[in-house]
């Protein structure tokens, strides 16, 4: 995979909810969608990375920073920026850079799940013969595109540019310019793309014969997408982590015991330690980006695909039935007009730390119990539609959840789950005056206007 004449580039986006596939969305939902977006995209990189002798790259739309991927395996060691410009205009520079440099350089997208490392080989094996190699598919356009080193010689950075890329028909656009610029070009074996709902149900039928082409598509798949949301409500769970590695193992712990269907989304900001790679182990997404909790909790929940989230400290646990009792709030029963919520607290102490302040610890309780605003332990949950109408979380330093329940308690009354989450009693050990002190007076700061940035050197001094 070190080979220095063959270079595979994958080009990608972040499979984020709204804005991953959003014509496929129209046929099978967001949420479904995001979770095909993220399949395809772990498939078509393994197969990439099953060439041989090829080096495999992946490159990032402009708008994504390389934290804000899920973990791949392999593992991107160096993701890179896509650059500016159009579709026509970052596929020009990519390749004419790739051949340049001496490598045959094939580009390809995350939209053809199933793609055989031998047919990336058979496209990788026509530059050899050609300058140019596509990779056709029913619509009019390519799966891939290859540039040979000795075509850079004759061509500019800008080859592609001026191209119409927001229509069907882009294969045939790109063979005028060839022939216009002098290129030999052939075409490599074809393939299909995935874009609409007729070609989900092509794949599908592919992979039921071929699961092991794309198995994250095939796992997927099996469970049945349907054109409506699915029932019952599929919960995004967000946890933001900082070498958290032993509590967080717990938490989860906890989820896996959960009703599902349930999503955990595991948002670390920069852990030395083996956190978050033993979450990716479990199967949960995992990303990597700075820390700061409520930009962790943001990127989480730009990247969830279910229809109501949950933030989720690690030194809380959720009690045995607790996503059911979510969903019913959101769903009806008790709650029938609830679109976000959150639970009771009951804090127990940790046994590895001195408690000489008992009673101290169900203090801490008594403010879950008749907030409005609910924030910090709480689990707070809301469905999908009403975290984007009031603009989602917030990336502040500290009270981002707090923030975030004053917004969404602006459109309707937060409810309130009974039963209690389970909450570490560590700080409350460690520090307990001084940490019931800020619970009283940090809210009030901030809703007097103190900075976010005063308040969290004021919480963590």
């Amino acid at each position: 995979m070190t080979h220095a004449t063959r270079r595979l580039v994958m080009l990608a986006r972040a499979p984020a909810h709204g804005r991953a596939k959003t014509r496929l969305a129209a046929d099978v939902g967001a949420g479904a969608a995001c979770r095909l977006a993220r399949a395809m995209l772990a498939d078509c990189w393994a197969a990439a990375g099953a060439v041989r002798d090829a080096r495999t790259e992946l490159r990032l739309a402009l708008c994504d920073a390389p934290g804000a991927y899920p973990l791949l395996t392999p593992p991107a060691l160096r993701p890179l920026p896509q650059g500016e410009g159009d579709l026509g205009a970052r596929m020009g520079r990519l390749a004419h850079a790739g051949a340049r440099e001496g490598h045959a350089t094939l580009l390809l997208g995350t939209d053809a799940p199933g793609l055989s490392p031998e047919l990336l080989n058979a496209a990788l094996q026509a530059l050899d013969q050609h300058d140019l190699v596509l990779g056709p598919v029913p619509d009019g356009g390519f799966w891939c595109l290859g540039l040979a080193p000795r075509a850079a010689q004759r061509l500019q950075p800008d080859w592609l540019d001026g191209l119409d890329w927001e229509r069907d028909g882009t294969r045939a656009q790109v063979q005028a310019r060839a022939a216009q610029l002098g290129l030999s070009l052939t075409l490599a074996p074809p393939w299909f793309d995935v874009d609409r709902g007729p070609d989900l149900e092509r794949l599908a039928r592919h992979l039921a014969l071929h699961p092991d082409a794309a198995p994250r598509c095939a796992e997927l798949l099996a469970g049945a997408i349907e054109r409506s949301p699915p029932s019952p409500m599929l919960l995004s769970v967000i946890v933001a982590t900082l070498n958290e590695g032993q509590r967080l193992n717990a938490c989860l712990d906890a989820l896996a015991r959960q009703p599902g269907p349930v999503e955990v989304i595991v948002s670390d900001g920069g852990s030395d330690d083996e956190g978050p790679d033993r979450a990716a182990a479990r199967g949960h997404v995992v990303l990597r980006g700075p820390s700061g909790r409520g930009a962790q909790l943001a990127a989480g929940a730009q990247h969830a695909s279910g229809e109501a989230l949950l933030f989720l400290h690690v030194d809380t646990s959720l009690p045995e039935g607790a996503l059911d009792r979510v969903r019913e709030a959101l769903q009806g029963g008790a709650y029938a007009s609830a679109e976000a919520g959150a639970f009771v607290t009951h804090t127990r102490s940790d046994p590895a730390l001195p408690n000489p302040w008992g009673p101290l610890l169900r203090l801490a309780d008594l403010r879950s119990r008749f907030t409005r605003h609910p924030y910090g332990d709480q689990a707070m949950f809301c469905t999908r539609a009403a975290y984007d109408a009031v603009g989602g979380m917030r990336a502040l330093p500290i009270m981002e959840d707090y923030d975030l329940s004053v917004r969404l308690a602006g459109r309707r009354p937060l409810a309130r789950i009974g039963t209690p989450v389970i909450v570490s009693g560590r700080r409350m050990q460690r520090r307990p005056l001084r940490t019931l002190l800020l619970m009283r007076i940090i809210p009030p700061l901030y809703r007097m206007g103190v900075s976010p940035k005063r308040l969290a050197r004021l919480y963590r001094g």
